[in-house]
């Protein structure tokens, strides 16, 4: 006995007219694409491309602040029992200097990685769909 899937109706397919002149929109995208790199034109227009909402910036790095105070309340919980049992100062000074150039370090990159973030990426909409373009260091599409 063998197992058969049931008969599903298949839709419709369109029945495209010999007789027509007129490509679709896909067709017409596809073509003019073709033209494009046939002719060595597919070189893009940077100036197509739309910037990424000011409100980014300034939602990213709110949301950086707010990692940093968790990410900082977590090392002195953690530090703070490393300061009782650790018995000469220098150590503690090194300790304490440590954690504090790591937090400082942390706001300021939480602070200014989203603006290069912002700058570095763009989008646009056209026929074949939405394409961002994004990088700081390397560029991704």
């Amino acid at each position: 006995m063998s197992f058969r899937p049931p008969d599903v109706p298949r839709p419709a397919q369109p029945q495209l007219s010999p007789d027509t002149s007129e490509p679709s929109a896909t067709e017409a995208v596809n073509i003019a694409a073709e033209s494009r790199f046939e002719s060595g034109t597919d070189v893009e227009d940077e100036s197509a491309f739309l910037p990424l909402a000011e409100q980014l910036v300034r939602f990213e790095r709110r949301t950086g602040y707010v990692g940093g105070f968790i990410l900082g309340v977590f090392l002195i919980s953690i530090s703070s029992p490393l300061l009782f049992f650790i018995t000469t100062w220098p150590m503690r000074i090194l300790l304490l200097g440590a954690w504090f150039v790591l937090v400082v370090g942390l706001a300021v990159v939480s602070h200014r990685w989203p603006a290069a973030v912002y700058r570095h990426t763009r989008w646009r909409l056209n026929a074949m769909g939405l394409e961002i373009r994004r990088g700081v260091w390397w560029k991704h599409r």
